[in-house]
């Protein structure tokens, strides 16, 4: 946030972070040096799922995919366009994400004329990011991160915390790791 000129003291302030109707929460302290915590949720999109890239979710129960009482690992592709879902003791399944419905489609289909391929939209497809503590504007500080999916037929489900690293660059973009595209912005 850029409200400090000219103000001598503490300024303290809650901003919103919009993405495609979406909101995250972010709160601002600025002083002499600037800091941000970040605290809050917004919905994945094709602009920000790049922010996700590599990352690796845990679900203890993987209803959420069709696999009911599986613990189920959801890992997104380098870009957030690709996943690999891993049902415990079930082979992977991989494919891509596509947005405006954030919807995993299974590719290749698996072989077999009576076998379907895993295809899954939901209307849910969140993250929600909280930091450990105050981050300076321009470093880096830990935190969680968890992944909720769900839709009309599916009652929304939350990954368990996922340990990541923020990074606030000095213009107020958010990183996650060592990912390059931010997550969202906290100017």
């Amino acid at each position: 946030m850029r409200y400090w000129h000219g103000w001598r003291g503490l300024l303290h302030s809650t901003v919103f972070l919009m993405l495609v109707g979406s909101g995250a929460l972010v709160r601002c302290t600025r002083s002499g040096s600037g800091t941000a915590t970040v605290n809050g949720t917004l919905s994945l999109t094709a602009t920000n799922a790049a922010a996700l890239g590599g990352l690796t979710f845990a679900f203890a129960d993987g209803a959420v995919f069709g696999v009911a009482g599986q613990p189920t690992t959801l890992t997104f592709g380098p870009d957030g366009t690709t996943f690999t879902l891993t049902p415990s003791g079930n082979p992977p399944i991989t494919g891509v994400l596509t947005f405006g419905s954030c919807t995993f489609t299974q590719t290749p289909a698996p072989p077999g004329p009576m076998s379907a391929p895993f295809v899954q939209t939901y209307a849910t497809c969140q993250v929600t990011g909280t930091s450990d503590s105050a981050i300076a504007f321009g470093g880096s500080g830990s935190g969680t991160l968890t992944l909720t999916l769900g839709n009309a037929s599916i009652a929304p489900v939350t990954s368990d915390p996922l340990r990541v690293t923020y990074a606030i660059d000095t213009n107020g973009n958010i990183g996650i790791n060592t990912n390059t595209t931010p997550i969202g912005v906290a100017a």
